[in-house]
């Protein structure tokens, strides 16, 4: 195929891509008010729904930037799967297969580090926080929190992206492996060594409450586990399939 072909197709399927981030932008934005309510989930029985906003352009700007970031995981889904249609006639069926399935096992990996993070993590942090929240009246100190939107929705957000990418360590690893840059003999000997940095990561990050940190940590090293013995089991696959 000529060169100017290829060209043309790279620019269509930039456009497919583009055109998915403004839908996506749109449809956000419409539904702003619906979406910031989803996210108020680790603090809705808190202190509710309640914002506030110091300025008059703060509400505005806050639902066009969760509805922008929205829209930019959409546009780099829409890339990713635009870049495996268009190089996928110089690939070989089992080539393709792979990445297809490694395409999907990473998103669902950064669904299950989202989730995990929006429903336990950040629900743990914020209810031992909001312990230093001091209303009685014979107390000296009288601390009540008030939420402001913009920040509230940069830390749920900026938080959430985090641990997501996180959870990407253990497929990485596995290509790692794949490609033979590191070895399944390395990471089982050297294993005490990765449990001391999911350990670090575990409680020396922005998480106060210790019991939200023995969970990352049980489930850091459950994956790990995991992602070894899907190794394992390739490497047998791989022998016995091609010996």
């Amino acid at each position: 195929m000529p060169i100017i072909n290829h060209t043309k197709e790279i620019k269509i399927r930039t456009f497919y891509s583009l055109f998915s981030f403004v839908i996506c932008l749109l449809f956000c934005f419409l539904y702003s008010e619906e979406i910031v309510y989803v996210y108020s989930k680790p603090i809705l029985e808190l202190t509710g729904t309640e914002y506030i906003a110091t300025s008059y352009t703060e509400s505005f700007l806050s639902y066009m930037k969760i509805s922008i970031m929205i829209s930019i995981y959409s546009f780099i889904i829409s890339m990713i799967i635009n870049f495996i249609i268009f190089i996928s006639p110089a690939l070989y069926k089992r080539e393709f297969i792979f990445l297809v399935c490694f395409l999907a096992m990473l998103i669902f990996i950064l669904f299950i580090g989202y989730y995990f993070a929006f429903n336990y993590i950040l629900p743990g942090i914020y209810r031992y926080l909001f312990n230093f929240s001091v209303l009685d009246i014979n107390k000296i100190i009288h601390i009540q929190y008030f939420i402001k939107i913009n920040d509230y929705l940069f830390q749920i957000t900026s938080f959430t992206s985090i641990i997501s990418l996180l959870f990407l360590i253990f497929p990485l690893i596995f290509i790692l492996c794949k490609y033979e840059f590191i070895y399944l003999e390395s990471l089982s000997i050297y294993r005490s060594y990765m449990y001391v940095f999911i350990l670090f990561i575990s409680f020396f990050n922005l998480n106060p409450d210790i019991i939200t940190s023995i969970y990352i940590f049980i489930l850091l090293l459950f994956l790990y586990e995991m992602t070894l013995l899907v190794i394992y089991i390739y490497i047998i696959y791989y022998y016995f399939k091609y010996r």
